[in-house]
């Protein structure tokens, strides 16, 4: 690997932090402490969610990407399992009770914002796996951007939000992660296409998939 990918790798990192440093005070400016806590918390829930829910398939498919020639149904095995079983999920908790992803996350009994925060879990699990083939095909800039666009969005919208509306509503705040998160992953589903639309018609291997599991579940 060249110093350019190198650099462009390294851009994601210290793009993040500095985009933080600016958000926190700004978020702290405009919003109580409470809704600021409360992102936090879906924060906490999603990073966690995206860990267990890929099984470590993810690290999997990184490890099998360059020895395995069908690479589009080395990632519909690695994507596969997990997808399924978080969006069965999430919608099996909004179709039973609505209010309890909401109440869990944000002490407030309401299915709207469970739906949204639901949104913003899934999104960020398939932005996962793009951002995984965006570093396997070693384009640094690209993935660099897979983490600092969000941070950079949930800013600008925030900005925004706050500048046109006189009231700071919980509501419009969650909004405003959400919809960075899910137009950022659109952004990447766009670049990876060449990636992803092959897989979805890929025949999906069992004997693979246990392979696959075994190596990264543990």
């Amino acid at each position: 690997m060249n110093k350019s990918k190198l650099l462009g790798f390294a851009l994601g990192p210290l793009g993040s932090a500095a985009i933080g440093f600016v958000t926190l005070p700004m978020l702290a400016w405009f919003f109580s402490a409470e809704d600021i806590g409360r992102i936090a918390m879906l924060q906490v829930a999603t990073n966690f969610a995206v860990i267990l829910f890929t099984f470590g398939l993810d690290q999997s498919y990184a490890r099998e990407y360059h020895e395995t020639a069908d690479k589009p149904a080395l990632l519909k095995a690695a994507t596969l399992p997990g997808l399924a079983t978080l969006a069965v999920l999430l919608l099996a908790l909004l179709a039973l009770r609505p209010g309890l992803l909401s109440q869990a996350l944000f002490a407030v009994d309401d299915g709207t914002l469970s739906a949204i925060a639901a949104a913003s879990i899934l999104a960020t699990f398939v932005s996962r796996f793009l951002s995984v083939i965006l570093r396997m095909e070693e384009k640094g800039f690209a993935f660099s951007m897979s983490q600092v666009l969000p941070k950079l969005l949930f800013l600008a919208l925030v900005v925004a939000y706050a500048l046109a509306v006189p009231g700071r509503a919980f509501f419009m705040l969650l909004a405003a992660y959400t919809l960075s998160i899910v137009a950022v992953m659109f952004a990447y589903a766009w670049n990876t296409r060449h990636a992803w639309v092959p897989a979805l018609a890929a025949r999906l291997d069992r004997r693979r998939l246990r392979h696959l599991v075994a190596f990264g579940f543990p």
